[in-house]
């Protein structure tokens, strides 16, 4: 069975996450690093994306 490993970032509207340790970064680079964008939620004045990658 395939494992994933999981990760929850908060997504401004200029298209950037904010990383752990709280710089931005342009969402294209998540997916050069191989992650999948799986869902994304409106929480109260934040957008929060979840990815996955094996």
């Amino acid at each position: 069975m395939q494992r994933f490993e999981y990760l929850t970032v908060y997504v401004s509207s200029t298209g950037q996450y904010q990383a752990s340790d709280g710089s931005w970064q342009k969402l294209d680079e998540l997916g050069q690093q191989g992650w999948e964008l799986v869902s994304v939620v409106n929480e109260v004045n934040n957008l929060v994306a979840f990815f996955k990658r094996p």
